[in-house]
């Protein structure tokens, strides 16, 4: 598989899993340490497509045009990467392969622990209540009594819109979360005979 391969296959970050990192340029050098990770050349121009593939809520355009990246901000991050005027986390440019300083490295780390980190459960009492509030028929329930499957109920048709509204996310954000729910959902529904929630609910899937 050659790097054009391997780029296409990079996946977005879960928004809520990046969205407090301080800074891009953190950002742009954990591109460099995936790069390098996934055997993939860490040439000027694979940094710009990884960075914005990864992170595209803080490389796009806008929120309004999420699936285009905004040039200028990245070409800015991959400067302020490099010492003299920039951080010193890497050493490369448009005609040298970017190689992460030790700083660079150690910064890469700690947004992937950033990143990779799962939602720590203090006690076991903890555990037992998130595992009861999250089932399928809350799944079910919480889409039968939101105001968008009222809505869809009352003929006035879907729209994407409606899944971030009723998960109360970014739009585009957190979609795998949100899928599982509606996986759950669905399977409850479908026990209860409950077409039409099959149907929003299988409009929402697809949407997504």
């Amino acid at each position: 598989m050659n790097d054009s391969e391997k780029l296409r296959q990079i996946k977005e970050v879960d928004y809520d899993r990046y969205v407090d990192i301080s800074s891009l340029e953190k950002l742009a050098a954990y591109a460099i340490k995936y790069l390098d990770d996934n055997g993939i050349s860490t040439t000027w121009t694979n940094l710009v497509i990884a960075t914005y593939y990864l992170f595209p809520r803080k490389f796009a355009i806008s929120e309004e045009f999420i699936d285009f990246p905004n040039a200028e901000r990245l070409n800015r991050t991959l400067m302020h990467l490099v010492p003299p005027k920039g951080r010193n986390y890497a050493i490369g440019n448009t005609k040298i392969d970017y190689t992460l300083t030790p700083l660079g490295l150690s910064i890469a780390k700690e947004v992937e622990e950033t990143i990779n980190a799962e939602a720590k459960v203090t006690n076991r009492k903890q555990e037992v209540i998130s595992s009861i509030k999250v089932t399928p028929m809350t799944c079910y329930e919480d889409i039968k009594n939101s105001e968008e499957y009222k809505s869809f109920s009352s003929g006035n048709g879907f729209s994407v819109d409606m899944i971030w509204t009723l998960y109360k996310v970014i739009p585009f954000t957190q979609k795998d979360r949100i899928t599982k729910k509606l996986i759950q959902a669905k399977k409850y529904a479908q026990e209860n005979s409950d077409k039409k929630c099959v149907e929003f609910i299988d409009l929402m899937i697809n949407a997504l």
